[in-house]
């Protein structure tokens, strides 16, 4: 990891409940020599929640451990303010790498033609061709992520980044903002430990619109099937509902009601019946532009899949025709990434402390500085401070732990103050 020097040139980006996004210009050292790079700093505030310590460290943990990759952001360096009175930890900040754009601000710009500033307007081909680019990448990204035994739940287009050519075509695709990602470890039982309140509801799988608390890594291929759709409509978002029940309604609208089969639970979800539903003539099919080839249908409908357990993976999608047809091979069989396990949770769950997420920092490398620090970054303290603080923050409303019993991972569990699992 590089050695940072100082930041200047800093503008807020973003702001949201737990941070704020800025940009920068950071000078740091390489190899014994001074250069300086554009960046963004994710920060992450209102520490004092044991909740909010616990996911602002499992995002940086999570995105240390998938790195490097060609399809996931750049972390460059991280660090911590910490007060000098309290000796608390009061922000948490990550350096990545800037990109030109997300996926959503590129499919606005193209629905919007030269005016936008891509300087042409995409063809019927350029829409699919683009989009299929995309998404190819985004299942390369999700390859490796789901292969560490990560999910990341929160695929959408604000969360690829990308940078682009003069005619708007990405030259690079990355997969960012890992905040919602969970580690799960396929040897232990997760059955009721995970939450549905996770992914943007547009793109959000149907298991997780039925409050499923068990589900797999495809509920990111759902996301990006979402995505790939998305293209293909030049711009238009599939299944835009205002809350889970109407977006469930619209997916069966479209989609069908699937059978009993394959959720239990969806006919009672809609309206108790399938008389709720209102099919559309033709479904998915009707609803896409005609030159859409068979190849583009299918790979569609295989990441729109209703039933996740039948929903196929990032690798098996990559193996599909259409890809293989427009030369889109494996890009990087080099990539070894460290897959993350029952006690790499349990670290991350020690984080809930104050201590423990000191402690659980000092694993990663992050660098701590003072909150009075005449670093050109006081200043993002100083907007931390200017949060909320609300203190009836529901601690509880998270992933809870791993059901396992494993005595060394019982004994951190136990530490976390969570109790004896099951």
């Amino acid at each position: 990891m590089d050695t940072a020097e100082g930041f200047s040139n800093v503008k807020l980006l973003a702001s949201g409940g737990y941070g704020r996004v800025f940009s920068a210009r950071e000078e740091f050292w390489e190899r014994k020599s001074r250069s300086s790079r554009s960046v963004v700093i994710k920060t992450m505030g209102r520490l004092h929640h044991g909740y909010v310590r616990m996911s602002a460290f499992r995002e940086l943990f999570i995105l240390s451990r998938l790195q490097p990759s060609p399809f996931i952001v750049n972390m460059y360096s991280s660090f911590a303010f910490v007060d000098q009175t309290s000796s608390d930890v009061t922000s948490l900040h990550v350096t990545l790498e800037k990109m030109d754009m997300d996926v959503g601000q590129l499919l606005r710009m193209a629905k919007r033609g030269p005016r936008s500033g891509l300087g042409v307007r995409w063809s019927d081909e350029d829409w699919s061709s683009i989009g299929l680019g995309v998404v190819h990448n985004v299942l390369s990204g999700l390859e490796h992520i789901h292969s560490t035994n990560v999910l990341h739940r929160d695929i959408k287009p604000g969360n690829i980044l990308v940078n682009v050519d003069n005619s708007g075509r990405p030259t690079v695709v990355k997969i960012a903002d890992f905040g919602l990602a969970r580690a799960i470890d396929g040897e232990y039982s997760h059955d009721g430990y995970l939450t549905h309140a996770v992914s943007t509801r547009w793109y959000r799988a149907p298991e997780l619109l039925l409050d499923r608390t068990s589900y797999t890594s495809t509920v990111d291929i759902w996301s990006t099937g979402c995505i790939l759709a998305e293209f293909l409509l030049h711009g238009v978002v599939l299944f835009c509902g205002s809350n889970d029940t109407d977006q469930l309604h619209r997916i069966c609208n479209l989609m069908g009601l699937p059978g009993t089969s394959d959720l239990p639970g969806v006919t009672a979800t809609v309206n108790d019946g399938p008389e709720a539903v209102d099919a559309v003539d033709g479904g998915l099919q009707c609803l896409l532009p005609p030159h859409i080839t068979a190849e583009e249908m299918s790979l569609l409908t295989s990441l729109l899949t209703f039933d996740g357990t039948r929903r196929p993976s990032a690798s098996e999608v990559l193996e599909q025709a259409v890809f293989k047809s427009r030369g889109m091979g494996e890009e990087c069989d080099g990539v070894q990434l460290r897959a993350m396990h029952i006690e790499d949770e349990a670290l991350c769950l020690l984080a809930r402390s104050a201590d423990g997420f000191v402690d659980a920092l000092c694993t990663q490398d992050v660098q701590f500085r003072c909150s009075s620090s005449a670093d050109s970054l006081a200043s993002l303290t100083e907007s931390l401070a200017s949060f909320d603080n609300d203190d009836n923050h529901d601690d509880d409303n998270d992933d809870a732990v791993f059901s396992t019993k494993d005595s060394h991972s019982l004994e951190l569990f136990e530490r976390a103050g969570c109790g004896s699992a099951t």
